[in-house]
């Protein structure tokens, strides 16, 4: 799982990471920081299920979150 966020300050880098760490299981999740142009590990996996997905598009719009 892949998602692209503007910063580490950013509020949707934090509801992002919330989420996941909410949704926790074993796969890989990967932050990329727009700003850094920088990819970096979540401290947790995923998850996976429709209801984080959805979330995760509602809080960073689909065209950032990429499911590999």
């Amino acid at each position: 799982l892949y998602i692209r966020v503007p910063s580490r300050d950013s509020l949707i880098y934090r509801k992002c990471d919330n989420l996941v760490g909410i949704f926790d299981g074993t796969l890989r999740t990967v932050f990329y920081f727009a700003d850094e142009a920088k990819y970096e590990d979540s401290r947790t996996g995923a998850d996976i299920s429709g209801c984080l997905v959805a979330e995760l598009v509602l809080v960073a719009g689909a065209e950032n979150i990429v499911l590999r």
